[in-house]
């Protein structure tokens, strides 16, 4: 009995095949080949890569940004970019990326507005507080030539001294403690020096939440500035403990 043959398919058919599959998934779930919606799953981007080679032969490309929120890709570059991508394919069988009905989207665009309107009430009317911060004055600006000799006073000299050194010292790496990261620490740090609003250090908070540990969201939890910052993270620290 005569063995059946394998059929063997080109890289060329192997990709028409690929193309044909994708935009069959496209039909069903969004009702055409001109639209594509993906959920990023990943906790950072995804990068993909236009042409038939994807990103290895340093082509036009697009980074899918880490979001809670579907994003519309087609309206970024056209659909048959997407579909030509093997970066774009790859994406989707890897479930790096996953396809978003249209419904799916508008629901997620509301329950977006519904959170950050949440998050609004939770600033409140907290402001940035004003942090008076002391310059220091170059002594060589000051007038430091004794009129009558026509030399430099000793005690301005040694001043002098100290304030180049200090120019030229590096200041310390500061050691974190108790685990947390340096992104905490520059969370906490911008709320007391008011550099940054209630509502966009919530924002931040949130945006970035699978990036902080519990130690961070404790740190954050006991030392923001902002009691709306602080409660948001006492909330995310109570989840992670309770999951």
């Amino acid at each position: 009995m005569a063995k059946p043959q394998t059929v063997v398919q080109t890289e060329e058919e192997r990709l028409a095949a690929a193309e044909a599959k994708l935009k069959e998934a496209m039909q069903d779930f969004f009702g055409d080949e001109k639209t594509i919606i993906v959920l990023n799953t990943q906790p950072g981007g995804v990068s993909i890569g236009f042409g038939k080679v994807g990103q290895e032969a340093g082509a036009l490309g697009y980074l899918i940004p880490r979001s809670k929120l579907p994003q519309v890709l087609t309206e970024k570059f056209p659909a048959e970019y997407w579909r030509d991508s093997p970066d774009f394919r790859q994406a989707l069988a890897k479930r790096w990326i996953k396809f978003v009905t249209p419904g799916e989207y508008e629901k997620a665009l509301e329950a977006e507005r519904a959170h950050e309107a949440r998050l609004t009430a939770l600033a409140g009317n907290e402001k940035p507080k004003q942090v008076a911060f002391d310059a220091e004055i170059n002594p060589l600006q000051q007038n430091f030539i004794n009129p009558d000799t026509a030399q430099v006073e000793p005690s301005i000299a040694q001043t002098v001294s100290e304030y180049e050194q200090r120019l030229n010292t590096p200041p310390a790496t500061p050691v974190l403690k108790d685990g947390r990261s340096a992104r905490a620490e520059s969370l906490v740090e911008r709320t007391r020096r008011g550099t940054v609003t209630s509502l966009d250090a919530l924002k931040e908070l949130d945006a970035d939440a699978p990036l902080y540990t519990e130690s961070d969201l404790d740190f954050i939890a006991r030392n923001a500035e902002f009691a709306g910052v602080r409660s948001f993270a006492q909330a995310l620290l109570n989840g992670r403990v309770s999951a």
